[in-house]
């Protein structure tokens, strides 16, 4: 598979468990609600006022995971991955002498076909040294040396 075709399957598979996500947390909030429902119709007293608080909490680390889970989105709906690129910028797929790497969200390692990709932030530590910089130069984190042999 070409450069090009990986980092389209790539990308539609990040857009993918974006779009999983959310509809996983649709249905936990969902739940929540009736369970809700359900401690106002049958519980009193303390008991009562545990649950329902504890009930709230997961509502606001569910909406926390969803606000993230939108952006996350939005930044790969606005990629460009057509766009040839010449500069390592978001949206770019790399082939590096450590594999391949996609500058997109920070979702770890995926693999297509018999491909391993890890997809990385452009605000993660690697992704920031990345950035603009081209076919041959070399990217150092942790003491761990990345040179670009392929950009898409």
């Amino acid at each position: 598979m070409n450069m090009a075709a990986l980092k389209k399957e790539v990308w539609q598979y990040c857009l993918k468990q974006n779009a999983d996500g959310l509809a996983a947390l649709d249905i936990q909030v969902k739940n929540i609600r009736e369970a809700l429902a359900d401690e106002t119709k049958s519980s009193v007293g303390d008991k009562y006022e545990t649950a329902r608080a504890m009930l709230h909490l997961e509502q606001q680390n569910i909406a926390l995971q969803q606000v993230k889970l939108i952006e996350q989105k939005a930044l790969l709906e606005n990629l460009d991955i057509k766009r040839p690129v010449g500069r390592v910028a978001e949206g770019a797929l790399l082939l590096t002498d450590r594999g391949y790497l996609f500058l997109s969200a920070g979702l770890g390692k995926v693999r297509i076909d018999d491909q391993v990709v890890f997809t990385l932030s452009a605000t993660a530590p690697l992704g920031k040294k990345l950035m603009g910089l081209t076919i041959g130069d070399i990217a150092e984190v942790n003491n761990i040396r990345y040179r670009i042999l392929d950009l898409c």
